[in-house]
């Protein structure tokens, strides 16, 4: 019930259900621990988590693996790297998992240039890594960077997911790079995640509009298997960046009839 709680809401319930248990005189065990710190990351209370922190130091559980990854996600979450570091570096065996919540830590921190360094340092990524990495160069407007580590992991022989051209689109949008964008058009289409994956078409629609191809953005609108909200407003936001508001009324008024 716990680790229900902790993964899927309400968190609150899974700290009830801990005390809970400690009044009944039931003794945590590192199965109880690790999802509550999950909890602690996802409702980013740092004082509880330290608590929690404490609890497993008092009943020896740290040296867990599932207790230690937890302890990195929740103050890597929390913005507390410093932490995160600590346990980090007492750990003699670290999975991809473990480095990618550093990562992914010190970019949240606005500290790109360490999560590099760390993103450097991985003997073995995973397309998660390249995708995380990739993502904070992005939203640092390191667009030329991240673009020729996009490059760098095609070349290392990593297939791109559809996270990966939904991030790597806009960067392709921002350095005018439509040959690479029309690449990963076709890319997406021949794996299935343009098929699969109702952001890509959204993606690729807003990639066409602001590289100023509108009727490629169309074609590939009305091509889309699926549509959500997001689809129509993509599209109608195009034409109105390229001076076809008239149109994007019209557009309007079908996505309010199709309900």
């Amino acid at each position: 019930m716990i680790k229900g709680y902790s993964l899927n809401g309400p968190f609150e319930e899974s700290f009830r259900l801990f005390s809970s248990m400690k009044n009944r005189g039931i003794w945590p065990d590192e199965y109880t621990l690790a999802p509550l710190l999950k909890a602690c990351s996802s409702l980013g209370v740092l004082q509880l988590g330290k608590c929690i922190h404490k609890e497993v130091l008092v009943v020896g559980f740290e040296g867990f693996s599932a207790i230690r990854i937890g302890f990195i996600e929740f103050y890597s979450s929390c913005g507390v790297m410093e932490d995160a570091e600590k346990v980090f570096d007492e750990m003699y065996q670290r999975d991809v998992i473990v480095w990618n919540l550093m990562i992914r830590g010190f970019c949240k921190r606005g500290d790109v240039d360490m999560g590099l360094r760390l993103f450097r340092q991985m003997r073995k990524r995973s397309v998660v890594s390249w995708n995380t990495m990739i993502s904070c160069l992005a939203q640092t407007r390191r667009n030329s960077e991240a673009l020729g580590l996009f490059h760098e992991m095609l070349d290392w022989g990593f297939k791109p997911d559809e996270a990966t051209v939904v991030t790597v689109l806009p960067i392709c949008a921002r350095l005018g790079a439509v040959d690479v964008g029309q690449w990963i058009h076709s890319y997406a289409k021949s794996s299935g995640i343009y098929r699969d994956f109702v952001a890509v078409g959204n993606a690729l629609v807003d990639f066409y509009n602001k590289s100023g191809m509108f009727e490629t953005a169309r074609r590939v609108f009305e091509e889309m298997p699926r549509k959500n909200v997001i689809s129509w407003n993509t599209l109608i936001s195009g034409l109105a960046f390229n001076g076809n508001g008239e149109l994007g009324v019209e557009l309007l008024e079908e996505m309010l009839n199709e309900g």
